[in-house]
């Protein structure tokens, strides 16, 4: 049970890959998470390893309004980079 209150993942890396191939638990945001759907699309590019630029291109944003969405599910998922919040966003099952 710690490891799970400590954000670890509990599921063998070979069943949630199984899980991801058939869109079971694919979740859009975690209810206490709190993240928008903007922050998620964010996020979603960060993993795929864009640039703030890139993602603003592909959501028709400006960078700065990417930057600014950044530090918010920084704040939200408590904590300071982009590495962080991948493998964060990974764990929580944000991003696939």
């Amino acid at each position: 049970m710690a490891n799970a209150l400590n954000g670890h993942d509990l599921l063998e890396p070979s069943l949630r890959r199984a899980m991801s191939e058939k869109g079971v638990g694919a979740r859009v945001a975690d209810p206490g998470g709190g993240l928008t759907e903007r922050e998620l699309q964010v996020l979603r590019g960060m993993s795929q390893g864009k640039s703030n630029a890139e993602i603003g291109r592909s959501l028709f944003l400006s960078e700065d309004t990417v930057k600014t969405h950044a530090r918010r599910l920084f704040r939200k998922l408590g904590v300071s980079d982009r590495a962080q919040a991948v493998a964060c966003g990974f764990r929580r099952g944000f991003v696939t």
